[in-house]
């Protein structure tokens, strides 16, 4: 029997045939190594597919991996085996208060998320959500509405929503203020809702400013987030900054990371940076133009793609030290003897149902450079 069994790099669930041997019997045909998508394609948890090609992968820079060669040994029994890479969550919450057309970045912000959206789409899980004003329409409807946090989002997470977040970004107008914390409040309510699909969560925040909307400040005493406006008269203006991070605690907690986005706010630079670092990502990133904008968007959505693999049954853990994993035919080395997986491949959990790419088979993974994925069960793991 054929030993090994292959898989797209990009297939989100696809069958692979995992032998308990590692070279066939003479007496043995050959066996079908069972369905494929393209390398864009994705199989989303209610089970629909998305394209069907057989061309290589595309990628700008070859990436040399060593060469292991193939173990071999006694042909014994195969079983069907299903791997589905880790596809996770990224929530767009995006600021539309007025400054962000006064000062020209709203267009530069949605043609930024159209870019990312539509070139990822089928590796990560976008949804999106508005603040301010976003309970009824798209446009703004007067002052009481200037403080409406986002409810839940417009386009919920889920595969292939490039074009829902276009048709709802696309008449979308400008109004009002910051209401930061609220609207993470509710982000992470809705997240909540999500947990039972084993996604790794995230939150990306756009604002061309700070924190405010939170009529308790005292406007006499605290930082003003609009100094034409002032606070005194108006502590909605007030620096929400305490409030804000305390809810960001809380995502963080509950395993969602934020990354925080700063567009044309130097001057309020520590207080992203310290947001950021409550969301668990260590420090914001700021833009100023349409170039950097992009760009940063396209940082966030390399840092959330993973090359990550859910194992499914027959259960792994039988003997975990027995698998070994190839890249179009090249052997990919077990790498988790020290518990942290540097460059090859490692289990990430005591069940043995879920292993990571690492290094330059990550890179090879994320940079489309690698085709197929084959595997083989039951021979001593190739450890360098």
């Amino acid at each position: 029997m054929n030993n090994s069994a292959r898989v797209r790099t990009w297939v989100a669930l696809a069958a692979i045939v995992l032998a308990w041997g590692c070279s066939p019997s003479d007496d043995e045909g050959s066996r079908d190594d069972g369905g494929h998508s393209d390398v864009d394609g994705v199989t989303d948890d209610h089970g629909g597919a998305d394209g069907d090609s057989d061309s290589d992968a595309d990628g700008d820079t070859d990436i040399v991996l060593p060469d292991i060669p193939d173990s071999t040994g006694e042909a014994c029994d195969q079983a069907d085996f299903n791997i589905e890479r880790v596809i996770p969550d990224m929530l767009i919450v995006l600021d539309r208060s007025n400054s962000m057309f006064d000062d020209g970045y709203w267009n530069p912000v949605r043609e930024a998320i159209y870019n990312v959206t539509g070139a990822m789409d089928t590796q990560i899980w976008f949804g999106l959500m508005i603040f301010p004003n976003v309970v009824d329409s798209p446009v703004c409807a007067g002052y009481d509405y200037q403080c409406e946090p986002g409810h839940g989002p417009l386009v919920p997470v889920g595969a292939s929503n490039s074009i829902p977040i276009r048709d709802q970004l696309g008449p979308m107008l400008t109004c009002g203020g910051t209401p930061i914390a609220e609207t993470l409040q509710n982000a992470r309510t809705y997240l909540d809702t999500l947990t039972g699909d084993g996604h790794p969560k995230y939150i990306l925040l756009a604002t061309d400013g700070a924190p405010n909307c939170n009529d308790a400040l005292d406007g006499r005493t605290c930082r003003c987030t609009n100094p034409i406006g002032g606070c005194v008269l108006n502590s909605g203006n007030c620096l929400d900054d305490l409030r804000t991070n305390a809810v960001l605690g809380e995502l963080a907690a509950a395993g969602v990371q934020v990354f925080v986005l700063g567009i044309g706010t130097s001057s309020f630079a520590d207080v992203l940076d310290a947001m950021a670092a409550a969301g668990s990502t260590e420090h914001a990133y700021f833009a100023e133009d349409p170039a950097t904008i992009r760009t940063t968007f396209e940082t966030f959505a390399g840092l959330a793609a993973t090359c990550e693999f859910d194992m499914r049954s027959p259960d792994p853990s039988a003997d975990p030290t027995l698998v070994n994993f190839y890249f179009d035919g090249v052997g990919v080395p077990g790498d988790n003897t020290d518990g942290v997986c540097d460059n090859g491949w490692g289990w990430m959990n005591p069940e043995h149902t879920r292993v990571q790419f690492c290094g330059t088979y990550c890179d090879a993974i994320m940079g489309r450079t690698v085709t197929d994925i084959t595997a083989t069960w039951g021979c001593p793991t190739i450890i360098l």
